[in-house]
């Protein structure tokens, strides 16, 4: 259908793929990239690659087509995780026969997984052990990744385990205000507000700009 359509109409069907005049430098594999009716778009008339990529909760998703080549890439998880752009580079790597690395398993995600069978505390102490091993080649934090298992976490109720992931997360970021951030929406959600007053000054102490914390700090210390 979408190299013969015949549900929309040919013209219709261009304008859908063609980005608008807003395009920007996105740095990574696609080069200079564009918007059009819901789609990414990069390339040019040789090489148009047209993308996007989901995710929400605990779910990850990612589906591209490379026009001229005739080849789709499509995949789905039930990890939210930010490989989308190491798994899309082996993909597509296969594809075209080149070398490609396999992407390291997400230490935040083993955890929040390995903490389904031994509580949350026994999870990070297991990671932590793991992270000393040669075996922790194959793994990688990030705090990004963390920070979205602990929002699903606080959405779920499971809000003890949250503010220990979260809190694990200010361990190995202790200088990103934006972990303090999100460990100051936790203790809220969980009754603390001096803890989360503690955890935003030191979010807007790492990042002078963070709006959010400031506003935060202010209704805290009005009683808000």
């Amino acid at each position: 259908m979408l190299y013969h359509p015949s549900i929309i109409s040919v013209q219709s069907l261009a304008e859908v793929f063609t980005p608008g005049k807003n395009e920007w430098d996105s740095h990574d594999q696609y080069g200079k990239k564009g918007y059009g009716f819901g789609w990414f778009i990069s390339g040019d008339s040789t090489n148009r690659i047209i993308q996007h990529d989901g995710g929400f909760a605990g779910f990850r998703s990612y589906i591209e087509r490379q026009v001229n080549q005739r080849n789709s890439i499509i995949f789905l998880s039930n990890v939210r995780h930010s490989l989308i752009g190491e798994i899309r580079e082996g993909i597509n790597n296969i594809l075209n026969d080149k070398p490609y690395v396999i992407p390291k398993i997400s230490g935040a995600d083993w955890v929040v997984r390995r903490s389904k069978e031994t509580g949350m505390k026994q999870a990070i102490l297991d990671y932590k052990a793991l992270s000393k091993t040669a075996a922790s080649g194959g793994y990688v934090f990030s705090q990004y990744q963390c920070n979205s298992l602990g929002y699903y976490l606080l959405r779920i109720d499971r809000i003890a385990d949250a503010l220990l992931l979260f809190s694990y997360n200010t361990e190995q970021f202790p200088l990103s205000g934006n972990v303090f951030d999100s460990m100051g929406e936790a203790y809220l959600k969980a009754g603390d507000k001096a803890k989360a007053l503690v955890s935003y000054k030191r979010s807007l102490e790492l990042d002078p700009g963070n709006s959010n914390a400031a506003d935060m700090i202010k209704k805290l210390q009005s009683g808000q």
